[in-house]
């Protein structure tokens, strides 16, 4: 928090990842609900909305300790900028998640390449 003019106001969230930043601000929601900001990853990251890859991604949201049980705000979505920015993009992260499916690991357990 900042003081302006004698009154406390919430700080602008600087975002260590602009482009998770810009994709928030689309998402216009603060909390935003898990499932929903699940479904918004999928999506950008162009797969498939099915209801595995969205488990996939809310197992990853669920990571943190959160204010309010099934919603993130803006500052603990900023947490993930550091894995956005290690894999050069949302979708990209996104699509790592997906090596945890069943289908994207070959017979011993190691990540298959997926299309």
């Amino acid at each position: 928090f900042i003081f302006r003019f004698g009154v406390m106001v919430e700080a602008p969230l600087q975002w260590r990842s602009p482009a998770l930043g810009a994709f928030w601000d689309k998402i216009q929601q603060n909390p935003a609900p898990i499932d929903f900001l699940a479904l918004r990853l999928v999506k950008h990251a162009n797969l498939e909305p099915t209801m595995e890859h969205r488990e996939v991604v809310m197992k990853r949201l669920r990571k943190f300790d959160y204010r309010q049980e099934g919603f993130i705000f803006a500052d603990e979505f900023e947490r993930l900028s550091g894995d956005v920015s290690f894999f050069r993009g949302i979708a990209s992260w996104v699509r790592s998640l997906m090596d945890e499916l069943p289908a994207a690991q070959d017979k011993n357990g190691f990540a298959a390449t997926l299309p």
